[in-house]
């Protein structure tokens, strides 16, 4: 499986991604030879802001995931009290 794991600390220095960057990077993943879906699994805390956060990143990754570049999206947010709560977006839908 290929499947690319991040893992969110909240960082003042840290750049957001640019929902172009994340297009291009979909785009030249599609083109890989040879191809396989991927599957994106971010582990964050409740309060970082990450790739699901941001309704633009949002609208990417359901265009790849209808199109059969992103196999599984999978968030995982980790509460204040120890509790994960976790959203799956996929194509087996």
């Amino acid at each position: 499986m290929n499947r690319i794991e991040l893992l969110y600390f909240p960082r003042p220095y840290t750049k957001k991604l640019l929902s172009e960057e994340l297009d291009s990077f979909f785009i030249n993943w599609s083109k890989r030879v040879p191809y396989f879906p991927i599957t994106i699994i971010i582990n964050r805390f409740h309060h970082t802001k990450s790739l699901d956060t941001e309704e633009e990143n949002l609208n990417i990754i359901d265009k790849y995931i209808r199109s059969k570049v992103i196999k599984k999206f999978i968030v995982s947010i980790e509460k204040d009290e120890g509790i994960v709560e976790c959203f799956i977006r996929s194509d087996e839908y």
